[in-house]
């Protein structure tokens, strides 16, 4: 067998295995959990499916072990806290969600744990007072939105040229 036939039956056997994979993920009679696990056995990826959606906590780790991403879903949708982690595990964003739509406070922080930006969403829209610093807490902007549309902004950031 050539290498390029080897290759071209490699890459159809990994399609058909990520084509079973989606099959079974979104049949909308499979109830479940689902998991991944890294080559060393750590879990890599789980989320419990009803009916075919995903429904409750999904959790993603790191291959060190570390969690990365967790979140909460009802009927498939986005529902609750939104976490995400540096591989150190620091915090790297929080974000709420209310029937798939970003609904609350949106924060991201640097991976030295200082806070890198903060905005709120009302159902997907900005809406009020989004600020962002830099790696060393400093205020480097501001912008304040209505109905998801600035409406005035103001930076601290000096440029050199």
């Amino acid at each position: 067998m050539s290498k390029v036939t080897t290759l071209l039956l490699a890459l159809c056997i990994t399609m058909f295995a990520s084509m079973t994979f989606a099959q079974t993920f979104f049949d909308a009679h499979y109830t479940g959990k689902y998991t991944e696990q890294f080559a060393n056995g750590k879990p890599k990826y789980e989320v419990n499916i009803v009916k075919g959606k995903k429904e409750g906590l999904e959790i993603v780790w790191y291959e060190s072990g570390s969690k990365k991403i967790q979140t909460n879903y009802v009927n498939d949708k986005e529902d609750g806290v939104w976490n995400q982690w540096y591989e150190n595990g620091q915090v790297k964003l929080e974000a709420h969600y209310k029937g798939g739509h970003e609904h609350g406070l949106f924060t991201q922080w640097y991976d030295n744990g200082q806070k890198r930006a903060e905005s709120t969403f009302v159902v997907g829209i900005k809406e009020g007072a989004e600020y962002a610093w830099d790696k060393d807490g400093n205020l480097k902007s501001e912008w304040m939105y209505k109905d998801g549309n600035v409406v005035s902004q103001h930076s601290n950031e000096c440029h050199i040229i």
